[in-house]
C-alpha cells in the first residue's frame, strides 16, 4: 500500500504588529475575511494560517503555488482551483499555528502543553467515557498531557470527518479514523487525523516572519 504524503508546517505566531508579508501574500478575499475578526490577535492567527497553508502546498507540490484559501459554509479552509484536489487543515493556539495538506482528507489540531489542575474532571465533561477514564487513571504528573492528547485527537477527528465535536463527545472513537500525534517540540501537542492508515507526515518548523 502506497503511503499517503502529508506536509505539515509549524510556526510561532508573528510578532505584534504582524509583518507586511501576512497582508501582501494573501488574496483580497482572505484579507476581507480577516476583517470579520474583532481582535488583532485573531486576525494575525487567521492570516498566518493562510500563509502557512501556501507554504505547506509549495513544499508538497514543489511548485511556486499561488493558491487562494477559501472557507466553506462551515468555516473550514480549502484551496481554490486549481489546487482544490489538495486537502487542507489549519489549527492554532495563542502562540503557534499549524497547517497541513495532503492528497487525502486530513484534520489537525494543536494545543499548548500546560498544567491543567482539574484535567480528570474536565475530561468527564468533554471526552467520551472511556477516554475520560483513561485520563483519570493516568498519574497526576502526566494527566494534563494525557487530556490534551485526547482532546486534540477529538478535534482533529471532527475536522477530517466533518462531524461536530459535540457529537463526538458522546461516542467512542471511530476506528476508521486514524490518529497520530506529531512531534513538533516540547511546548505543543499536535494530533493528525486521517481516513487512511498509511500516512507519512513530514514536518517543517518554519520561520516565515
Amino acid at each position: 500500500m502506497t503511503d499517503v504524503p502529508v506536509r505539515i508546517v509549524v510556526a510561532k505566531l508573528p510578532p505584534d504588529p504582524p509583518p507586511a508579508s501576512l497582508f501582501t501574500v494573501v488574496s483580497p478575499q482572505e484579507r476581507e475575511s480577516s476583517r470579520t475578526f474583532r481582535t488583532a490577535d485573531r486576525r494575525a492567527q487567521f492570516l498566518a494560517g493562510r500563509l502557512l497553508a501556501r507554504h505547506a502546498l509549495r513544499l508538497m507540490t514543489e511548485a511556486e503555488a499561488r493558491a487562494t484559501v477559501l472557507r466553506d459554509e462551515r468555516g473550514r479552509p480549502f484551496f481554490a482551483p486549481p489546487y482544490d484536489g489538495v486537502h487542507l487543515t489549519i489549527a492554532h493556539t495563542s502562540s503557534v499555528v499549524v497547517a497541513g495538506c495532503s492528497p487525502e482528507p486530513i484534520g489537525i489540531d494543536v494545543e499548548t502543553l500546560r498544567d491543567i489542575p482539574y484535567a480528570a474532571r474536565l475530561a468527564v465533561r468533554t471526552l467520551p467515557a472511556a477516554l475520560a477514564a483513561e485520563v483519570a487513571a493516568t498519574p497526576v504528573e502526566r494527566r494534563s498531557r494525557a487530556f490534551l492528547r485526547h482532546w486534540t485527537a477529538l478535534e482533529a477527528r471532527a475536522k477530517v470527518t466533518g462531524a461536530g465535536v459535540q457529537t463526538l463527545f458522546r461516542v467512542d472513537p471511530d476506528p476508521a479514523v486514524h490518529i497520530r500525534h506529531v512531534p513538533v517540540g516540547a511546548g505543543s501537542v499536535v494530533a493528525l487525523a486521517a481516513l487512511q492508515p498509511n500516512v507519512r507526515e513530514v514536518v517543517d518548523d518554519s520561520e516565515l516572519w
